[in-house]
């Protein structure tokens, strides 16, 4: 698959770069001598109306006071627009975060994950967890919202940095919306990521896919038995049926889960997993 094209950051508001400037190219002065005879002209670029502070000299006392008081006030403009800048990206005080960050790392042997086959626990489909981008409005849900009694979940762990993850999950997304099944539907889940990077993510990239945010709870007892952190899952009949290989989860095949056609499937199913690792876990809570 194609690596996933991401952008980068543009500049910070109120960054400022100084140069000194003679006919358009940066010199060297030679000698002190240069340095009395030349313009030397100071620009800042900053978020407001460029100031330029090269005021020439005046030859008598009222241009001086009139020279005096224009530069007075170009220099109040400058430190306002520095002030400004920086009030701009500085957070209020007191502003409390929508979400509080609490990490637990878990303990060896806590964590059994599934094996295909078993029922999901009622926990699981309970589990709270950030939704961005819905478009109900939401800003927190459950597997449970998602539960039907003859719908199959296709669950796509995936995280910002992966490429190939990142065009699987837009490929299932545009699949299961053009196609509007009632019998599948599809879940969007990063993992192994900070909300803030998710957020970041979807700004620069224009990333419009709906999507639940859980570092790796429910990727350590759902998917660690099969896939490595990252990968996809599927739920049917309220039991963890399998963890399919992406690439066999083409249109043909979601249409004959859609109508229920098991027999005819040809998915790819991950086998078991010699050994189990589990990643650490960092819990996004609702600040209370």
């Amino acid at each position: 698959m194609n690596n996933f094209l991401r952008g980068g950051r543009g500049m910070a508001v109120g960054q400022s770069r100084v140069r000194l400037l003679a006919d358009d190219k940066v010199t060297q002065l030679q000698s002190d001598k240069d340095l009395s005879s030349r313009l030397i002209i100071v620009k800042m670029k900053l978020p407001c109306r460029r100031v330029d502070l090269s005021v020439p000299l005046c030859s008598n006392r009222g241009d001086a006071m009139g020279g005096l008081v224009a530069y007075s006030l170009k220099l109040i403009a400058l430190i306002f627009c520095v002030l400004f800048s920086w009030l701009s990206v500085t957070p209020a005080q007191g502003q409390e975060a929508v979400r509080s960050v609490k990490y637990v790392q878990p303990e060896e042997g806590s964590i059994t994950p599934l094996y295909i086959g078993d029922t999901i626990p009622e926990v699981f489909w309970n589990y709270k967890m950030p939704i961005y981008l819905d478009t109900l409005g939401r800003d927190s849900v459950c597997l449970a919202d998602f539960r039907g009694d003859s719908k199959v979940l296709i669950i796509d762990f995936w995280p910002t940095w992966c490429g190939p993850c990142i065009e699987s999950v837009l490929k299932l997304d545009s699949i299961t919306r053009n196609k509007g099944y009632k019998n599948v539907q599809f879940i969007s889940l990063c993992v192994m990521e900070s909300e803030e990077r998710l957020e970041a993510f979807i700004e620069r990239s224009k990333f419009g896919v709906t999507s639940l945010f859980d570092f790796s709870y429910l990727a350590n007892r759902m998917l660690a038995r099969y896939k490595e952190k990252l990968g996809i899952l599927m739920i049917k009949d309220g039991n963890l049926w399998g963890a399919p290989d992406g690439r066999t989860l083409t249109v043909e095949n979601l249409d004959r889960i859609e109508q229920g056609k098991w027999e005819d499937l040809t998915i790819t199913f991950m086998p078991e997993r010699d050994k189990i690792r589990l990643s650490k876990e960092v819990r996004k809570e609702h600040a209370q």
